[in-house]
């Protein structure tokens, strides 16, 4: 049976119509994807400087409370023979002549004035221990004056000995001429390593070198180098850069302020109570 014509013409129609509709669709030209954007990163924040909140309890430049004050000036005007019994360093029973040369502008801070203010600034920083580990500021001693004139004995014998020790000032360049810090440092390496009990092997010493430090305050007057010598090693050990207030017009503070404060930290405390 030959097919209807009409039915025939229909579905070729249809068939011709879906051809169309696929010839269109393979006829689109492909859109490329869009691009893939990485986001933008913005800079990394530079890190941020930290400034110690230094606290009164170890301000170098606080100025002593009143009550404290007090404390010292009523200790003064006690009778003769009654100070020692209240108020000792190191062992070392103190005199009301210790503050009073303290106070004197026109000397220099003696040998047991400056043993005073490191005994102090020591038990300062065991006493306020949370405030230097929170700062990540490095442990840190203040050594007696004693040690120095030990050092100094031991480079006798090292003399004597005539063996030959690694010096850090025979470089030309270096101008550093201070007898005392010279001797010294010869010997800071064999002192660190015998209270260990090892054999210290004086020619293969390991090298090290000794740089002067720039920018500390600089005193006129020769009787002001002590108060400067405490305040600036004080300062440095706390990591404080500004060292401004430490000059020759702020010294009488900075004796009276530092006498004060080693009273405070080693008077008896029932004394004034």
């Amino acid at each position: 049976v030959k097919p209807d014509k009409k039915r025939k013409a229909a579905a070729s129609s249809q068939n011709s119509g879906m051809d169309n509709v696929f010839l269109r669709r393979s006829e689109r030209v492909p859109k490329r994807s869009s691009d893939t954007k990485t986001p933008i990163k913005s800079e990394r924040n530079p890190a941020l400087t930290v400034i110690h909140e230094i606290i009164p309890a170890v301000d170098p430049f606080s100025t002593p409370a009143e009550h404290k004050l007090s404390r010292l000036q009523n200790w003064m005007t006690l009778k003769p023979g009654m100070h020692e019994t209240s108020l000792s360093i190191n062992d070392n029973k103190i005199r009301k002549s210790f503050f009073q040369s303290m106070e004197n502008v026109k000397k220099d801070l003696k040998k047991e004035h400056i043993d005073g203010a490191f005994a102090m600034l020591n038990c300062r920083r065991n006493e306020n221990a949370a405030w230097f580990h929170n700062y990540k500021i490095p442990k840190a001693c203040f050594l007696p004056m004693e040690f120095l004139h030990c050092s100094l004995s031991h480079d006798l014998a090292y003399k004597k000995e005539k063996v030959k020790v690694y010096d850090c000032f025979q470089k030309e360049s270096n101008s550093i001429d201070i007898p005392q810090v010279k001797k010294l440092a010869v010997l800071i390496s064999d002192l660190l390593v015998a209270p260990s009990g090892d054999e210290v092997d004086k020619v293969k010493m390991i090298p090290f070198e000794v740089e002067q430090a720039q920018g500390l305050p600089k005193t006129k007057h020769p009787f002001n180098c002590g108060i400067f010598l405490v305040k600036i090693l004080e300062c440095q050990s706390l990591k404080i850069g500004d060292m401004t207030k430490i000059n020759d017009d702020n010294a009488l503070k900075l004796r009276r302020t530092l006498s004060c404060e080693i009273f405070n930290q080693f008077v008896d405390e029932s004394f004034g109570k």
